[in-house]
């Protein structure tokens, strides 16, 4: 099993202690970090959101227990309205999971067999969830998803998909 620890739009919110707390195996950052590059040594992939300035990558694409990961900010497949952009990039290359941001709203869904998650944000929800954040326990068989309240770091959801 590897634990990722999924973390999106935190707006230049210190996201150490959540990374501290967590112990994961592999962190990523879904964009608008607002980072320096020097302030995300912690992070194993991170992307480049509509509010970040440094020369991040708009897309990363990685492995772990034999699932296959596109990791994007969102804003340029106009995940505001719906997620065909997302599932075509992610279909071309053989994606099982799709980690993004942009919204601040917590999504976790599957689409044309395609695990879809946005960990909403650490800095400001506009979901009916409060600032939060994502742990995906992936084996070779399933993901765990677990929603997490960004300031008291509990659970408030957990589902599991068999990807």
């Amino acid at each position: 099993m590897k634990k990722l620890l999924v973390i999106s739009d935190s707006h230049l919110l210190n996201t150490k202690e959540i990374f501290d707390f967590i112990k994961p195996d592999i962190a990523v950052h879904a964009g608008d970090s607002q980072y320096g590059i020097k302030d995300t040594n912690y992070f194993d992939y991170i992307v480049k959101g509509n509010c970040d300035f440094e020369s991040y990558s708009q897309k990363i694409v990685f492995e772990t227990m034999n699932k296959k990961i596109y990791l994007t900010h969102g804003h340029l497949q106009d995940v505001r309205y719906n997620n065909n952009g997302l599932i075509g990039e992610a279909s071309l290359i053989g994606c099982n999971i799709i980690i993004h941001g942009h919204t601040h709203v917590v999504k976790t869904e599957v689409e044309k067999g395609i695990l879809i998650v946005n960990p909403g944000s650490t800095y400001q929800s506009r979901s009916e969830y409060p600032t939060t954040f994502m742990v995906l326990n992936i084996t070779k068989d399933d993901v765990e998803v677990l929603l997490y309240d960004a300031k008291s770091k509990e659970v408030i959801k957990k589902t599991i998909f068999g990807i």
